[in-house]
């Protein structure tokens, strides 16, 4: 979320987009995301084994989510107007609250 990973995200963006036609790169790249992926599925299914985290809710599904919207702060590096910090945090709070049990 800070401003100063602008440049981690962008960099993710190159590696991606560089897989583009170049099946070999695609399947190294897509291996190293399987492992992230796999990681955090663990994490999840874990929390929901554990009743932290619905489980009516597939935790690879999650996992992807997470890296989505943290991934998506992209858009607002690259925008004219970014959103305040803050502003984000909430929304992502929010969200993130509803999956957690109580």
């Amino acid at each position: 979320m800070q401003p100063e990973r602008a440049v981690s995200r962008i960099q993710r963006a190159r590696i991606i987009s560089a897989t583009q036609g170049r099946e070999r790169f695609a399947a190294r790249i897509g291996e190293e995301q399987k492992l992230l992926n796999d990681q955090m599925i663990q994490v999840i299914a874990v929390g929901q084994e554990r009743g932290w985290v619905v489980s009516h809710l597939d935790a690879h599904a999650l996992a992807i989510f997470v890296q989505g919207y943290a991934f998506g702060l992209l858009l607002n590096d690259v925008a004219a107007e970014k959103i305040v910090s803050e502003d984000w945090v909430a929304v992502i709070d929010m969200i993130i609250s509803a999956l957690f049990v109580d």
